[in-house]
């Protein structure tokens, strides 16, 4: 298949699953995101507080399609947080149970973000009524399409020893992004950093279906790599054209 019917190093303004499927089988090495965690975060024209088994039967219809467009050994990561405290949801789990029918899984990683939201729980306090435990982290999924094997060719990014052990543990310890004011919810540079190096070659091409601020494709390219966002929110999907502009300027030149 020829890659100039792609959109490649394009941030698309539209519904995902609406563009996914103008996108061919089988086209697309890697796939790093974060999808909306369902907890009311006011994203502009998405509903961020759907019934909880509706939330799930969506998102599967992105995971399916993600599915589709990866090329044989690619992968995916998924960051994404459990939810709720009364009740608790444990998204990642209930991803998972659903995408194992389907993909390899790879393992979870555990993003120890070293920061608590507050520093008081909405429960009771120093009392064994209902208490509430307060969230220090979110995971990231990694799962694979056919096998854990990817195609062995391909020129890959240098390592130090120290990073690459770092980056192999399931445990990473990083901050959150805080810089970022014009998106509520932008996850740091160094988690699709690590996911990236980790798990494609240079000049793949990475997918994020919810790019929000452009990070997986501003860091996709800082790599080497190429890349295709999608975002629903025109005004995410400017700030994301504008944050990768100049990277892609360089490459222009």
């Amino acid at each position: 298949m020829s890659e100039s019917v792609l959109p490649i190093n394009q941030i698309i303004n539209g519904d995902c699953l609406d563009v996914m499927k103008t996108i061919p089988n089988e086209s697309i090495d890697m796939i790093v995101t974060s999808p909306p965690y369902n907890v009311g975060v006011n994203y502009g024209n998405y509903n961020d507080n759907l019934g909880y088994e509706d939330y799930l039967n969506w998102i599967n219809k992105v995971w399916d399609e993600c599915f589709r467009l990866l090329k044989h050994g690619g992968r995916i990561c998924i960051n994404v947080g459990d939810t709720g405290r009364n009740p608790y949801y444990p998204v990642h789990c209930d991803f998972v149970s659903k995408m194992r029918k389907k993909w390899f899984m790879m393992g979870i990683i555990i993003w120890n973000k070293q920061n608590c939201l507050s520093n008081t729980a909405w429960g009771s306090w120093m009392r064994p009524s209902a208490p509430s435990l307060r969230g220090l982290h979110e995971f990231i999924i990694v799962a694979g399409k056919g096998d854990k094997f990817f195609r062995k060719s391909g020129k890959a990014n240098e390592w130090t020893k120290r990073e690459f052990l770092d980056a192999t543990l399931e445990i990473w310890n990083f901050s959150p992004e805080t810089k970022l004011a014009d998106h509520p919810a932008p996850f740091p540079e160094e988690l699709p950093k690590r996911c990236i190096k980790l798990y494609s070659y240079i000049d793949d091409i990475i997918l994020d279906p919810f790019i929000g601020s452009g990070t997986t494709a501003l860091v996709a390219l800082k790599l080497q790599r190429r890349f295709i966002g999608i975002e629903l929110n025109e005004e995410y999907a400017k700030l994301a054209r504008k944050r990768v502009e100049p990277w892609l300027n360089q490459i222009r030149l």
